[in-house]
């Protein structure tokens, strides 16, 4: 197992770098798709006559970049709610 994460961990890096994010966000999210990818015990769905590994695990990665992207999101969007304006017209009030 730790020659798998050292032999894809850079290249896994380097894709989640050209997706556009910046070393420390790319060095968690790389670090943190291999703690998964572990835990989750993925490597057992690995097939070798559905294609090459790498190809699985890129586009592994690119469902976990998705789901974080989700997830931040999804914690973005409860905090900043914003509160309804309610308008003084629906309640048959005039604004003068």
């Amino acid at each position: 197992m730790e020659g798998l994460c050292q032999t894809y961990w850079y290249p896994l890096y380097v894709f989640v770098r050209r997706k556009g994010y910046g070393h420390e966000d790319a060095s968690d999210l790389t670090q943190a798709f291999f703690a998964k990818f572990l835990e989750k015990r993925y490597l057992k769905s690995v097939d070798a006559n559905l294609g090459k590994f790498r190809t699985f695990l890129l586009t592994s990665m690119t469902h976990f970049l998705a789901n974080e992207r989700d997830k931040s999101q999804a914690r973005w969007n409860r905090w900043s709610t914003r509160p309804q304006r309610h308008s003084s017209n629906a309640a048959g009030h005039r604004p003068w």
